[in-house]
């Protein structure tokens, strides 16, 4: 009887500790990849945001090269037919074209955006999140732009841009 009370049959299944250990180490795992995703996921919004930066300014220097296309009036920009005149110390670019149109760039830095008129009606926020924007002549009518366009949410990453913009059909005159 003794014998009875000492053996047990053969028991399958787990023991409490062996659970304890694989529940633990499942949860490590867990903890590891969701801080994987966080982390790429994170990742994907700053390359996201940078590169609607990038699009944006290139947007804005295509739009000064061959003119405005969210704008009814249709203007050839930089590369037609137009006279130039960077006014304020280079932080406004007029452009006044064939048929006496003008169309004025304005950095306004306490809103840090590019503010477009065309003949002195309707602004338009053509740019925003605008740090730096500097317009000069330089020889032969070119035109430079220089500009810098920060994430509000993150100071340190910034897309900077120096373009030269010349006119297709003549050296368009500058005036400073």
């Amino acid at each position: 009887m003794g014998d009875r009370l000492t053996t047990r049959g053969k028991q399958t299944g787990f023991t409490l500790l062996e659970i304890l250990v694989a529940t633990t180490l499942l949860g490590v795992v867990a903890m590891g990849a969701a801080r994987l995703y966080t982390s790429a996921l994170a990742a994907y919004h700053h390359v996201s945001a940078e590169l609607d930066r990038r699009g944006a300014v290139s947007a804005f220097v295509e739009e000064l090269r061959s003119g405005p296309r969210s704008h009814p009036l249709r203007v050839p920009g930089v590369s037609g037919d137009v006279q130039l005149a960077v006014l304020d110390a280079g932080r406004r670019l007029d452009m006044v074209f064939a048929d006496n149109t003008l169309v004025s760039y304005a950095w306004h830095e306490a809103s840090h955006s590019i503010i477009r008129v065309v003949d002195f009606v309707s602004p338009e926020t053509v740019l925003s999140g605008v740090t730096a924007f500097a317009v000069g002549c330089a020889d032969s009518g070119v035109l430079l732009v220089e500009l810098e366009v920060v994430d509000q949410a993150r100071p340190q990453s910034s897309v900077s841009v120096i373009a030269s913009l010349r006119s297709r059909v003549a050296p368009s005159p500058c005036e400073t």
